[in-house]
């Protein structure tokens, strides 16, 4: 059986471009008897954590994936045809080392016992040994970006929400994560800071190849525009407001970030920023004092407005 990275995320944390180099780079990285799979989704591998879904779990991926309009026996024999077409790519591969990237575990199973308990036992068959790869962003930077993205996809968010119990919660809360992975992957898991400014090359996907013991030669610096990015406050605020009326479409949403891209993008105000202190303070210093001893703190101070 081969060995397993398994990358979770967090969200908000470059998956897009590690998940894309592991597309560019997917002849160099077999050539090191590394394999990506193939079956799991083009890029990100978004239909993995489906196959850990609770039976009456919905959300964007199931409607990605077109469950609404199955009924339970046809939703069960899709993804009776997705583990199958993983185990035959399993079978058909020699490689001693396979990657799998999908934030989504964080995000849709990893607060979810039932799903957390079928990944593991899943993996445990298949492969010989998983090692988890996490990144954990500075909560209030991470909901900033989020905030972004939730409006980007449609959201009628006029302001940055509040860290209170949830989806936008669970994102931050990194003690809360970490617990949750000791819990499941005990000794089996690696942590990785989201600060750009103190890696070698100020990029993502150099810092994954390190995390990885791979050769960093297969680190490409991109030529092409980050993906993702932030919107600027202007586009963010035009977004909502039309958001809250009739979604835009996509071309309608890509021409005004493009038009507003100028301008800066949005800071939390002062009030946010104790906030968000307040409420992961104490998760941040639990963190650091077990994880990263060396540091005086987890993150380096985020100023508001």
């Amino acid at each position: 059986m081969p060995d397993l990275f398994l990358h979770i995320g967090t969200e908000k944390t470059g998956s897009t471009a590690i998940q894309r180099f592991l597309v560019e780079q997917h002849e160099a990285l077999t050539q090191l008897n590394v394999h990506v799979p193939q079956c799991l989704g083009h890029a990100e591998h978004w239909l993995f954590p489906l196959l850990f879904y609770a039976d009456d779990q919905h959300d964007d991926l199931t409607e990605r994936a077109g469950f609404q309009r199955f009924s339970p026996v046809q939703r069960r024999a899709a993804l009776g045809e997705l583990q199958a077409a993983l185990d035959h790519e399993l079978k058909s591969t020699t490689a001693k080392t396979w990657i799998i990237s999908s934030e989504h575990i964080h995000s849709r199973l990893l607060f979810r016992d039932g799903g957390m308990e079928a990944l593991v036992a899943f993996l445990r068959e298949r492969f010989h040994r998983v090692q988890v790869i996490v990144y954990l962003r500075e909560p209030l930077d991470a909901a900033l970006s989020l905030w972004s993205t939730a409006v980007r996809n449609g959201a009628p968010l006029f302001v940055l929400p509040l860290p209170q119990p949830g989806y936008w919660h669970h994102l931050c809360d990194h003690c809360s994560t970490v617990k949750r992975l000791e819990r499941w992957f005990p000794g089996a898991f690696l942590l990785r800071l989201y600060l750009p400014s103190e890696w070698k090359y100020c990029d993502v996907v150099s810092d994954f190849i390190e995390a990885l013991g791979l050769p960093q030669y297969l680190f490409q610096p991109a030529d092409a525009p980050r993906v993702n990015r932030s919107l600027s406050w202007l586009a963010l605020h035009m977004l909502a407001r039309l958001n809250a009326r009739v979604k835009p479409s996509r071309q309608h949403v890509a021409a005004i970030c493009e038009a507003f891209d100028r301008y800066p993008p949005p800071r939390a105000t002062r009030e946010q920023k104790l906030q968000y202190d307040s409420a992961f303070h104490e998760s941040n210093d639990w963190v650091c004092r077990k994880y990263f001893p060396e540091r005086s703190q987890l993150f380096p101070s985020n100023g508001g407005d």
